[in-house]
């Protein structure tokens, strides 16, 4: 049997959040260009695996209907997967964002990393042994954080 108190829990939990989640905004520096925080970088690999859960508990839900046949889960269903969707358009919205920023980027051995980094999800000493050239963790972390401050300005 399924648990309808869970999903009321999780309904109350997305519907106070839906508003303040992902409204963080990139804004222009004085050059035009815009700002990216290693945070914002770092909330890459964290979209989207909200965004596969999302999908997933979807489909638990779906499947859970398909075992029990009870209209009250399916309306139960419904009504999350639509709240689900409009946090999975703003979760989307967010990656393309980074992404773009992340492509925007002039320097091809700051975008490398920045890619390795934050799109593969290496480690800062993973990152360093396929840039190759003597970079060591430090070194890589340290031309990101630069590079990040410098556009700031």
């Amino acid at each position: 049997m399924f648990d309808f108190k869970g999903i009321n829990l999780y309904l109350t939990h997305k519907n106070a959040k839906i508003g303040s989640k992902h409204k963080q905004k990139t804004t222009a520096n004085k050059k035009g260009n815009f700002e990216m925080t290693i945070k914002d970088l770092s909330e890459l690999s964290i979209l989207r695996k909200e965004h596969a859960y999302n999908l997933a508990y979807i489909q638990k839900l779906k499947d859970e209907y398909c075992a029990t046949n009870e209209s009250m889960l399916l309306q139960k269903i419904k009504a999350l997967q639509e709240l689900l969707n409009a946090d999975d358009e703003q979760i989307l919205g967010k990656i393309c964002e980074i992404e773009k920023y992340i492509q925007s980027i002039d320097d091809s051995y700051i975008r490398l990393i920045i890619k390795y980094k934050y799109i593969d999800c290496h480690s800062w000493a993973r990152v360093a042994v396929l840039i190759g050239g003597g970079n060591t963790k430090d070194s890589v972390r340290m031309a990101v954080k630069r590079y990040l401050t410098h556009t700031e300005e």
